[in-house]
């Protein structure tokens, strides 16, 4: 018995359970368990009876190791939205496993939460429970919501607006994160949200309006359950200041009357920061506290991109897109950064391969960050400015690209004097747009040709196998003199 428990890394006593409720199962394959004091536990049965079960057991084997990376995400989701102890017995009953199945997939994500300074405690008797902090309980969600958020799911609220957001999350197919949640207190919770047509919800990306969607759900589930969440008045006094606090006010209000609940001021400012965390679609006036903090701000985007390439740093100062896009970007990343508020990055591992001189130049600009703010800014955050300037980038080569100079070339018959004059009457007007030469007839040889764009001719030129502008020498000569 306590060879088995060691190779299957569980416990010897939930050996035994498991091996109390097998029999049943065996008899469907006509073999038995046998058991004998001294000698130890076998099976019983014919040959191929054993074999028939065996390769049955190998092919459920692989049908779920497809999905045990899905499984186990889930299983971290239930633990984070129930912190009450539970019996492993009751999340086999959740996902159609044995607890001993279980048992290795709680070994297997303790990596996950060690990364916040969470632990999984087990004792026999008792049941599974997470301990740590309330902060890095909260910093943990939000990774975990940010890293499994359903790209089709918010490809269908894009694509179908006449859909609410309840029914495309419900109507999403598979097991997913979703459909883990409370399905009453998620629906309420929409409708609370839809009551308040505040423009400062309205700006979320939507990935960040369902992410906030999804952090109330849970956190009006552990209300509800009269879980205790743990105080920091600090924190509460430090962001009860802030002009937006009282967005994340009035969404509790809506929840209170809505659940006959009372929402903790902890729970208010856990609102607040992941609204003022979140990703933007776009930044208003409304959106900065005064004048003198977007200049203060937009002075710190010049320097940053000073730091990006001094070279290129003229031109994209005059993008007012590019502008715009870290205006809205670095409000919440200052928030995220000073509150140690983790963001994922699906695009990370792709801008680093295929854009590799952005994202090292974004570096430098993540340390000017980091020299404003005194916090590290991670991968992740350097991933997303990599993503804005590359943005920029594009942009202004393919201005550059539609900006071509142009190669024109003047014959003229009336003299060398009439083709200067006309050479320079365009040189005024192109400027930058164009390089003139002056030639004679003889001078356009097939080398000559191939090298300008077009001719402006005041003499009958055929087959020269380029565009050709035939103007009048005199009416010319007339208008440039005029």
């Amino acid at each position: 018995m306590q060879k088995l428990a060691v190779e299957i890394k569980v416990s010897k006593r939930t050996v035994q359970r498991e091996l109390e409720n097998i029999d049943a199962s065996l008899n469907e394959h006509k073999l038995s368990l046998q058991s004998k004091p001294g000698m130890g536990i076998w099976l019983s049965g014919e040959n191929e009876d054993k074999k028939k079960l065996l390769e049955r057991l190998q092919e459920e084997d692989i049908i779920d190791s497809g999905d045990i990376d899905e499984r186990r995400k889930l299983l971290i989701l239930e633990i984070l939205k129930d912190l009450s102890p539970k019996k492993l017995y009751y999340y086999s009953n959740i996902f159609g496993v044995s607890e001993a199945t279980i048992s290795n997939d709680m070994e297997a994500i303790e990596g996950w939460f060690e990364q916040f300074n969470l632990k999984i405690i087990r004792k026999p008797g008792y049941g599974v429970e997470l301990e740590g902090s309330e902060k890095n309980y909260r910093i943990a969600l939000r990774k975990f919501i940010d890293e499994n958020m359903d790209g089709k799911i918010l490809r269908k609220l894009t694509e179908d607006k006449n859909r609410t957001v309840y029914d495309v999350i419900r109507g999403s197919e598979g097991r997913n994160i979703y459909n883990l949640l409370d399905d009453e207190i998620l629906k309420r919770c929409v409708l609370c949200f839809l009551s308040i047509r505040d423009k400062r919800i309205l700006r979320l990306t939507e990935n960040s309006y369902i992410g906030l969607l999804l952090h109330i759900t849970i956190a009006v589930s552990r209300i509800l359950k009269h879980e205790i969440i743990e105080p920091n008045e600090e924190l509460v006094d430090r962001l009860h200041k802030d002009e937006d606090y009282d967005l994340a006010c009035c969404i509790a209000n809506s929840l209170e009357e809505e659940f006959q609940i009372e929402i903790p001021d902890i729970e208010i400012a856990y609102i607040f920061l992941h609204i003022k965390g979140s990703k933007l679609q776009y930044i208003d006036d409304e959106g900065i506290e005064s004048k003198s903090e977007k200049e203060e701000l937009i002075s710190f985007i010049h320097r940053l991109i000073e730091a990006y390439d001094e070279n290129l740093a003229y031109e994209l100062k005059q993008d007012e897109e590019f502008i715009a896009g870290l205006l809205a970007h670095l409000q919440p990343t200052f928030v995220r950064l000073k509150n140690n508020m983790i963001i994922s990055n699906p695009l990370l591992p792709q801008i680093k391969e295929t854009y590799p001189d952005i994202f090292e130049k974004c570096i430098a600009i993540g340390k000017l960050i980091e020299d404003k703010l005194g916090y590290k800014v991670p991968d992740t955050e350097i991933g997303y400015l990599a993503m804005h300037f590359g943005a920029a980038i594009v942009r202004l080569e393919n201005q550059k690209e539609s900006k071509r100079k142009v190669t024109i070339g003047i014959v003229c018959a009336s003299g060398i004097g009439i083709s200067r004059l006309m050479y320079a009457k365009l040189d005024h007007l192109l400027k930058e747009q164009a390089y003139i030469t002056t030639y004679g007839k003889e001078d356009l040889s097939p080398s000559v040709l191939s090298k300008l764009d077009f001719l402006i001719s005041s003499i009958p030129l055929e087959d020269m196998g380029i565009d050709i502008i035939r103007v009048n020498c005199a009416m010319t000569f007339c208008r440039i003199i005029q």
